[in-house]
């Protein structure tokens, strides 16, 4: 069964995301090697994951982001086929693929230690693509399988467009190739992981993130 994707194309217009690649192409010396979430994967975290990422200090940068997330909430949820719930934590993350640069196949909620470190759990899953026009890389779609039986679903990384799927359903970045693996033009894009808490605030009347 495939799970619901939503795919939004000019979601922040030519003036915003304009700004966003901006920062994102000035500031390679703040990007290092993307972690993950999990013990299991962190083994062989070379041979699953490759690419770069910005966690901190971005806030300003991404505000745009953030405000078009919040007025496009209730859609997303009815897209992705989550029913309405308060956000309380807003996951994000700039990342870069170069030449070679991937992520196999995983699903975005947390488990074992990672999900015991954390008091809310990942209900949306958002990736926003930004990058240079004409596009210099190839590759880098965004496949997303069936939670059970055949089927998968694979999104092309378009300047300016929003994907958000459910954190429960299996995905993978395929390689980019990037010839002269130039920064400025990578692959760049927001992943971004709206989370619900745990506990009370679950039994809370559904709102839009403040």
């Amino acid at each position: 069964m495939l799970l619901p994707v939503c795919v939004i194309d000019g979601f922040l217009g030519p003036e915003k995301s304009a700004r966003l690649l901006d920062f994102a192409t000035h500031n390679q010396h703040l990007f290092a090697p993307s972690d993950v979430h999990n013990e299991a994967a962190s083994r062989e975290h070379g041979l699953r994951r490759a690419s770069l990422s910005l966690v901190e200090g971005h806030a300003e940068a991404l505000a745009d982001f953030t405000a078009a997330v919040d007025a496009n909430f209730i859609r997303l949820c009815k897209a992705v086929g989550v029913p309405e719930f308060v956000v309380s934590e807003c996951e994000m993350d700039l990342v870069a693929h170069l030449d070679g640069h991937h992520y196999r196949r995983h699903v975005d909620v947390l488990t074992e230690a990672a999900r015991a470190e954390t008091t809310a759990d990942r209900m949306i899953s958002l990736v926003y693509y930004v990058h240079q026009q004409p596009q210099a890389f190839s590759g880098g779609e965004l496949d997303l399988f069936a939670i059970a039986g055949p089927g998968s679903h694979r999104v092309e990384p378009r300047h300016d467009r929003l994907v958000a799927f459910s954190p429960m359903a299996p995905h993978e970045v395929r390689n980019v190739t990037l010839p002269g693996n130039r920064f400025a033009d990578a692959r760049f894009s927001v992943a971004c992981w709206l989370c619900r808490a745990r506990g009370g605030s679950e039994d809370q009347t559904p709102s839009v993130a403040d």
